[in-house]
């Protein structure tokens, strides 16, 4: 789609730039996702779209996904822990594995 896109028309065209800046630059989406269209609407007035609050969006985009994936992360080292540990039910010390999730989920 932003390849492709072509206008007479400037302001569109900027627009675009920015849409194109904010989806794959501010929050890291691959080029063929879907666009959302609150941002598309945003971009109705550029003055709006400006004062956005983009940078604690962003953060609280990272934030979640760090956690989401520290998460997982922490969840397989566990249950890593516990096959190691063939045939006995100890599990792994409840402070191993934690390091950057546990700083995260504090914050």
């Amino acid at each position: 789609m932003f390849k492709a896109a072509s206008s007479d028309n400037d302001e569109d065209m900027v627009k675009l730039a920015l849409l194109y800046f904010l989806e794959t630059v501010l929050f890291g989406k691959d080029q063929k996702v879907h666009i959302g269209a609150h941002h598309v609407e945003l971009l109705e007035d550029l003055e709006t779209f400006n004062k956005y609050p983009w940078g604690r969006k962003c953060y609280e985009t990272t934030l979640n996904s760090l956690k989401r994936d520290l998460r997982r992360m922490s969840q397989e080292y566990h249950t890593t822990s516990r096959e190691i540990v063939s045939g006995k039910k100890k599990e792994a010390s409840s402070q191993q594995g934690k390091g950057m999730y546990h700083t995260i989920s504090i914050a």
